[in-house]
């Protein structure tokens, strides 16, 4: 019942023996018949770490584990579960391999207050500018994460700000009814997408804000359109906000007017 035009179908065994494969074919006007489609174990790619961190106080077992590294497919149609992890050998095995499909991906890390992602690679591209593209049949190279903890310490407060509206008590991982900062990086920089919670009291800190340009934004709750990596999205947000610029190790206060978001 397929309507005449070009189809593209892709099949993906999960399991520990993870396989998947891809087939194109056009339907014109009567049967399709004779089709084959031939699957391929699942890609291998370890994450190795470089870290460049100076402060003592950081140092901790399982760093590479407690930097929440995924990888979220690009494909608009591709499956979403198209990347596992395989499990640690042992307790002590603090390293991490995923098992991916073929496709294209972006490299993602957790947000944490000791350190950010310097540096992302993979056979010599950079993934924070670019995606991981994985091809079918042939090996992609280790993923090479370099940690620093040399970024900007921000700290601001909101100046419209009107705390007798706000709760006493505000829930961390809602987003229903609370404020929230976001540091929009700007075309071509060397910024990464951050956000913070605004607090009761109108107050905002950024711990480690990777160097780079960007526009900040404080709304009152989460925009629900708020698709950073989206330049036609970020258009609608050119006029708002406030530049920031920052570098390694510098401090910066910000005081900012609340959006009512969309």
């Amino acid at each position: 019942m397929l309507p005449n035009g070009n189809y593209t179908v892709e099949l993906i065994n999960f399991g520990e023996n993870s396989a998947t494969g891809k087939l194109n074919f056009s339907v014109n006007g009567a049967a399709v018949e004779g089709l084959s489609l031939m699957l391929v174990p699942s890609h291998s790619i370890e994450v190795r770490l470089n870290d460049e961190r100076t402060k003592p106080t950081n140092a901790q077992p399982g760093l590479l584990r407690n930097l929440g590294v995924t990888l979220v497919p690009r494909d608009e149609f591709g499956a979403p579960n198209t990347v596992g992890m395989q499990p640690p050998k042992s307790p002590e095995d603090e390293s991490i391999v995923f098992n991916v499909s073929p496709g294209s991906y972006r490299v993602r890390a957790a947000e944490t207050p000791w350190g950010y992602m310097a540096a992302v690679s993979s056979g010599g591209n950079d993934l924070l500018r670019q995606p991981l593209v994985v091809g079918f049949g042939a090996a992609t190279p280790p993923i090479e994460i370099t940690i620093r903890d040399d970024g900007a310490q921000i700290d601001g407060n909101i100046e419209n700000w009107r705390k007798e509206d706000r709760p006493a008590v505000i829930h961390r991982f809602s987003r229903n009814g609370q404020g929230v900062v976001v540091f929009l990086p700007l075309a071509d920089s060397t910024g990464q997408f951050r956000q913070t919670w605004i607090s009761p009291n109108g107050d905002f800190n950024l711990p480690q804000l990777p160097p780079g340009e960007y526009r900040v934004i404080a709304f009152d709750h989460w925009p629900q359109d708020l698709e950073y990596e989206s330049a036609e999205t970020m258009r609608k947000y050119q006029s708002k906000g406030q530049l920031l610029r920052v570098v390694a190790g510098q401090s910066e206060h910000l005081r900012l007017s609340l959006d009512s978001g969309t």
